[in-house]
């Protein structure tokens, strides 16, 4: 397969497939046993398999990527309350209820979550998240979840959705929790789950913190999708395919 870079920063897998999120890559060691023992998700060499194709790949002689993205965790969302008890970490339950900010219909936003904070060796947060209502929807297999940081999060929205073809599949406010608003993306129809798009299909959370101005690059997005139409949306969103090259 082959990769376009684009001048909005991102990386493009480009195959007549259907469109998906292929990787995130990160800086440093990887810690693909650490997730494989801890979480009981599949690794190939030093990437971390998700089994919806999804990878975290890490370089650890990487220099921060020019893109305008800083990870500030990776979620995984676990099938079963047994998986996220093996998981270790002391799991606190949430209700997440509707956001007023957008506002959302109460009843079917209503969910109850357990999730536990966790880091890997290399002390990145890692979030373990089970989804505890009775008819809550949950993966077959671990899904994963990268949160992203962003500035503007209407352009961010925007650049995801009308530029690479993703659904937008929530918007809400993180407060009392955090001074943040988070918008999940995805190529995922599926809006059942506790942060919607919870079907063990991976997704990118894009989280605007309040008061912050800066977002350290450490991040650089893979997707796959159709050459001609990924030209087309950059161009919609101001982006333009400046390079090519390989990406396994």
């Amino acid at each position: 397969m082959n990769t376009l870079s684009l001048n909005m920063r991102l990386l493009l897998t480009l195959t007549t497939a259907h469109a998906l999120l292929h990787s995130v890559k990160l800086g440093g060691p990887s810690p693909a046993a650490w997730f494989r023992d801890t979480l009981g998700i599949g690794t190939d060499g030093d990437a971390v398999c998700f089994d919806d194709g999804f990878r975290l790949r890490f370089d650890a002689a990487a220099e921060p990527t020019p893109c305008k993205l800083g990870c500030l965790g990776v979620g995984v969302e676990l099938p079963t309350a047994e998986a996220l008890a093996k998981a270790g970490g002391d799991a606190e339950r949430r209700e997440l209820t509707a956001s007023s900010l957008p506002d959302e219909d109460a009843e079917k936003s209503e969910t109850l979550w357990d999730v536990a904070a966790l880091a890997d060796p290399q002390a990145r947060r890692v979030w373990a998240g089970f989804a505890a209502s009775k008819d809550a929807p949950a993966p077959a297999a671990p899904a994963a979840k990268v949160v992203l940081k962003v500035k503007d999060l209407p352009a961010a929205i925007e650049f995801y959705t009308t530029g690479l073809g993703m659904t937008l599949l929530r918007q809400r406010a993180l407060v009392p929790d955090e001074a943040a608003l988070a918008a999940y993306v995805g190529f995922s129809d599926d809006d059942a789950g506790p942060e919607s798009g919870a079907s063990g299909a991976a997704r990118l959370e894009l989280r605007y913190v309040y008061g912050s101005e800066k977002v350290e690059p450490d991040a650089e997005v893979n997707v796959v999708g159709d050459p001609a139409s990924c030209a087309i949306r950059a161009g919609i969103t101001g982006g333009a395919v400046v390079s090519q090259g390989d990406v396994c």
